[in-house]
């Protein structure tokens, strides 16, 4: 049924059966007797339903023909097991059932349809042991459940019945490699044939049925035009509800989740609704009548590469394409505007910010240019000469090094700085000397998407591991200790759980966090105590920690410098258990990320306000300006805005007060202060370890 499909287009052999099973249809109804039964004889609710049979046949009712099937089928059952098979035997299936609710206009009444006639016959039934499925993949599914109170049957609104909840589990990588028993390099986890395995099944088996190579390269075009809605597989303008679908699967937004009785608009059920019926997006929960809906952004990396075909184009050779040759998607501008007009919810810390600066720079990176006769980043020397679709992850530029993330991100000048730099935190004398450049030097990294994870514990090397096999970059659960997002970083290219090391993030978006550098910050980046290294490991790769000051009003690209005295809790300095490299970086503008351009500065620096801006009803953008005053003055003391004062002082002169940066207190050898918070006794609720990877 699939051979020869394209987008818009059904294969030659769907259209041809379509069309005999049409005029088999027409000869049917061609032989309808004049006076035999209508097929809406049970509109009315009759208690009887008439079955429509060809010509010289018996007509039986609704209920005396499916009772006829049901004790056909309970005959064939072996007599031993017929009371585990007596409670369901019969399940009729409706794809694409949102046709049934489509109103005939061509009747007299109106508001007649043919789920309204299905339903009456399924009542005549409900007693046999036979169910119905409802498939559909619109996002509009109310009429085949509606809520309770907006239900046409009395038994069903006083909650007398109770509707049956929608069923909408989708299953995941039920096709994938599983990562065990072998030892798998970085080329083969990013190669094209592991990535399609991964997520949804309906690629992979796409591509397993594929006949050659030209058609399994099409599938990935084919994900592109199913993600964007498009006949195309990268859009030329991605606004709207495109683009937010394009970004939906690299970084995890959500949603708030609001019944739809409440919703005060329209376009903020759509908006949400129709990621899932026409962009691909995974609807994880959904009450009876629909309410609520929980939707949710997962990690599939094959999705996730289509839309990444349809950004890099924005980047040529490591640097941004001029604005005229770029008219494709504007992140920063589409997460500012949406943010006020729908009920996306991108946090309050920024951290959706800094993955986007991130994904631009590691999607920047991808474009560098290599010179004559410089491997591809993360290939193996034992990769067969002709790269193969299970080898071509190095070939097809999925994977960066350390070094080329960082110098897309923050632009040559500020890496040749940095690059140079020493590390604050060492584990030997050797490793004091080491630059940062040189630690990284057989640093890979292979992401992209980020997912958003739910548990502490997922912040350690054995499932960073599984992270670098599906491309996946971490943003932590809320309130995780020290760090908001985490880069896996593989030292080397095969996958060895020692090998795994990672670029520990901090999100600060508040005007607390300047451009001059605040030493404490980094010493909550332990990565003992962050979970990254278990208790026992005794000699770990090195870290990179970077925290985004993004509030800060200067720009600035620093990193700390050696400590000015001994702690006063150590008699003498001692080498930390880990090495540590460091930069902290201020401000949201091009002088300090180079992958930002032109008037994303703007729509970035929008987008950040909004985000430290209150996340209430005063957020909707609805509302006059005297309604705002007057919701703000039932909430005394909650800001300093005047009108959350007026009403019982006087206002004070400033609504925004000078932080002094120089106010820190004395810097530390951080080298010894790490060293005894990394002697701690840390204790893991799970340490999860498994031989395949010893």
């Amino acid at each position: 049924m699939s051979e020869g499909m394209q987008y818009g287009q059904h294969g030659q052999y769907r259209r041809d059966f379509y069309s005999d099973v049409c005029n088999r249809a027409d000869e049917i109804l061609a032989r309808k007797s004049l006076d035999s039964a209508p097929s809406r004889i049970v509109h009315g609710g009759s208690a009887t339903g008439i079955v429509d049979v060809p010509e010289g046949g018996q007509k039986m009712t609704v209920e005396t023909t499916a009772r006829a099937l049901t004790e056909h089928l309970l005959s064939k059952v072996p007599g031993g097991t017929k009371s585990s098979h007596s409670n369901l035997l019969v399940i009729v299936s409706f794809d694409e059932a949102q046709m049934l609710d489509e109103v005939d206009t061509k009747t007299t009444d109106i508001t007649w349809t043919l789920f309204a006639e299905v339903r009456r016959c399924l009542r005549i039934i409900r007693e046999l042991p036979i169910s119905a499925l409802f498939l559909s993949t619109v996002g509009k599914l109310e009429q085949f459940s509606p809520p309770p109170q907006l239900g046409s049957s009395a038994r069903i609104v006083q909650t007398v019945l109770r509707p049956f909840e929608p069923i909408v589990v989708t299953p995941l990588d039920v096709l994938a490699q599983r990562i065990t028993g072998k030892v798998w390099t970085l080329e083969e986890v990013a190669s094209t044939y592991h990535m399609v395995h991964l997520g949804r099944p309906l690629f992979a088996a796409m591509y397993d049925a594929a006949k050659d190579d030209t058609s399994r390269q099409r599938i990935l075009t084919l994900a592109g035009q199913k993600l964007f809605k498009s006949s195309t597989a990268a859009p030329v303008s991605m606004e709207d509800r495109p683009g937010l679908a394009c970004l939906a699967v690299r970084i995890p937004i959500e949603f708030n989740r609001v019944p739809l009785s409440d919703y005060l608009r329209p376009e903020d059920v759509n908006m949400e609704r129709s990621l899932v019926a026409d962009h691909m997006r995974i609807l994880l929960y959904a009450g009876i009548g629909f309410t609520p809906v929980i939707t949710t952004s997962v990690s599939e990396p094959f999705l996730a590469e289509a839309a990444y075909l349809a950004m890099v184009s924005k980047w040529k050779d490591g640097e941004a394409n001029a604005p005229t040759e770029y008219a494709g998607l504007k992140p920063f501008h589409l997460f500012a505007t949406y943010i006020h007009c729908s009920l996306l919810d991108l946090g309050p810390r920024g951290e959706v910010a800094t993955a986007l600066l991130l994904l631009y720079a590691r999607d920047c990176a991808t474009t560098i240019h290599l010179g004559d006769g410089e491997p591809f980043p993360g290939a193996s020397p034992k990769s067969p000469p002709a790269c193969d679709d299970q080898h071509d992850g190095a070939l097809l530029r999925r994977i960066i090094t350390v070094s080329q993330l960082l110098r897309s991100l923050f632009g040559d000048s500020h890496f040749n700085a940095f690059a140079s730099s020493l590390p604050r935190a060492y584990q030997s004398a050797e490793d004091s000397k080491t630059p940062l450049g040189d630690a990284f030097k057989d640093g890979f990294v292979y992401f992209n998407h980020f997912i958003k994870v739910q548990s502490f514990d997922v912040v350690n090397q054995e499932y960073l591991l599984l992270a670098i096999t599906r491309g996946a970059a971490i943003i932590c659960a809320d309130n995780h200790p020290g760090i908001d997002i985490l880069i896996p970083v593989l030292m080397g290219n095969v996958l060895k759980k020692e090998k795994v090391t990672a670029i520990l993030c901090q999100a600060r978006n508040s005007r607390h966090y300047g451009a001059k550098v605040q030493y404490s910050v980094f010493a909550n980046m332990n990565p003992y105590r962050c979970g990254l290294f278990a208790s026992d490991v005794e000699d770990p790769p090195p870290v990179l920690r970077i925290v985004f000051a993004l509030a800060s009003k200067t720009s600035a690209v620093n990193q700390p410098s050696e400590g000015q005295r001994r702690s006063p809790r150590t008699k003498k300095s001692k080498n930390a258990r880990f090495t540590a490299y460091e930069i902290w970086c201020a401000g949201a503008s091009h002088e300090t990320f180079a992958v930002v351009q032109g008037e994303e500065v703007e729509s970035l620096a929008t987008l950040l306000n909004t985000l430290r801006g209150p996340r209430d009803v005063l957020s909707q953008k609805a509302y006059s300006e005297e309604v705002r005053s007057a919701l703000r003055k039932m909430q005394p003391l909650v800001s300093t805005h005047p009108d959350n004062i007026v009403q019982f002082a006087d206002p004070p002169s400033k609504e925004e007060y000078p932080i002094a940066e120089d106010a820190d207190e004395d810097t530390v050898d951080t080298a010894a202060e790490e060293e005894q918070v990394s002697h701690l006794d840390i204790e893991r609720p799970l340490e999860v370890r498994s031989p395949i990877y010893e």
